[in-house]
């Protein structure tokens, strides 16, 4: 058969000297919160997180996303603080 297409992908990112990429494997009480709390938040805002932030620069911005983003940004705050508390 024919060989798929792949797009060119870097050796490194464009604003760091290497990817990081995960180091464990593991299914623990963390990675499974927080699938369903973005899952949540993704089906209460109706729209996939990129092309929400993508839409912050279009004449369309209003006040749903403008709480979308408040909502993201108060998660990102909230994240490193809750996951202290998680075993």
């Amino acid at each position: 058969g024919k060989a798929a297409f792949v797009p060119f992908l870097p050796t490194k990112p464009l604003l760091s000297s290497s990817y990081a990429l995960p180091t464990s494997s593991a299914i623990d009480t963390k990675l499974l919160l927080g699938g369903v709390l973005f899952g949540c938040g993704w089906g209460l805002a109706g729209i996939c997180p990129g092309p929400a932030l993508a839409t912050i620069a279009s004449p369309t911005f209003g006040a749903p996303l403008a709480a979308w983003l408040a909502a993201m940004l108060v998660g990102m705050w909230a994240e490193p603080v809750i996951s202290k508390q998680l075993p």
